[in-house]
């Protein structure tokens, strides 16, 4: 019995392998078009893993997943640098997507040039609204206080030093207290010597 079945593994295995190797790569409309299923899991992870998709795009393709499989999750991560969370996945297709620590090798000007073009485009992005600043640490109090803590971290030493060796105020101290980012921001404050106007905000804030 158990001869017959691994045959009829076999026989399977081999009609239906040169089927997926040869079927397309749908695109991300069609794929939205598919109904929720194994088989539409198995063409996300097509279009994650071989197709050309933007960051925007492969994040809707990868929140269409019905399941989220290992082999799903490394596609996706390959893709963006980092496993998105269930609301990264379904993010603002007019947030522009750049990260912190992607901003912080670009010059000013660059970065400046970057955030008029796509303000122009109708899109936005707190990332660029503060890194393009003249003023950063300044331009970090106008967003929320979990972004400044996602900016905060996840900018490089380098640019943390640079940019944001001030105190924090009262008032941004009472708003970040809340966030549970804001832990990590305290862990790199403490253990980066430079930021020593940073570190009075614990004892004499502003």
């Amino acid at each position: 019995m158990r001869f017959k079945v691994n045959i009829k593994v076999w026989i399977a295995f081999i009609f239906f392998t040169p089927i997926l190797l040869n079927s397309a790569i749908y695109s991300l409309s069609e794929l939205k078009q598919m109904p929720e299923s194994i088989s539409r899991d198995y063409y996300i992870w097509r279009f994650l893993n071989e197709g050309k998709p933007s960051k925007e795009e492969a994040l809707q393709a990868y929140s269409l997943a019905k399941l989220k499989s290992y082999k799903l999750k490394k596609a996706i991560k390959k893709r963006l640098g980092f496993l998105p969370d269930k609301k990264s996945a379904e993010r603002d297709p007019k947030n522009f997507i750049i990260y912190p620590e992607v901003a912080g090798k670009k010059g000013r000007r660059a970065l400046r040039r970057l955030y008029k073009r796509i303000l122009a485009r109708g899109q936005y992005s707190d990332v660029l609204k503060v890194m393009a600043d003249t003023k950063p640490f300044e331009a970090l109090k106008t967003v929320s206080p979990k972004t400044q803590c996602y900016i905060f971290n996840r900018c490089r030493t380098k640019y943390r030093k640079k940019y944001f060796n001030h105190p924090f105020s009262k008032e941004q101290l009472a708003l970040l207290v809340n966030e549970k980012q804001f832990n990590t921001t305290i862990f790199k404050i403490v253990t980066t010597p430079a930021l020593k106007k940073t570190k009075k905000s614990y004892w004499k804030p502003q």
